[in-house]
């Protein structure tokens, strides 16, 4: 009748090392996979944008922002260039200063 059994402790630590390195290299070799496939859809998605919808949108945008036009002629608001605007709201303010 044996009494106890002696842990293999060389076994041990070689399956525990054997383990740490498999799993090491399943984990930076996944990480390899993900960036590659990553990279390739954005790349895929960047290809496909569609450049000219939105260059066309920020023509229109540019175009807002540097001319006079009607936002609401029944209320008389007009729309004035970003720059005029600018201007004006730094010549309300030094105005203001100037008051205090």
């Amino acid at each position: 009748m044996e009494r106890y059994h002696d842990t293999h402790t060389t076994l041990l630590a070689y399956v525990g090392v054997v383990s740490t390195v498999v799993l090491f290299a399943l984990i930076v070799g996944l990480q390899v996979l993900y960036y590659t496939f990553a990279e390739r859809d954005f790349q895929r998605k960047v290809i496909e944008a569609p450049t000219i919808e939105s260059d066309s949108r920020i023509v229109e945008q540019q175009i807002q922002l540097t001319q006079y036009g009607w936002v609401d002629r029944k209320e008389n608001k007009v729309a004035i260039p970003i720059d005029r605007a600018m201007e004006q709201v730094v010549a309300e303010l030094r105005a203001m200063a100037d008051q205090e």
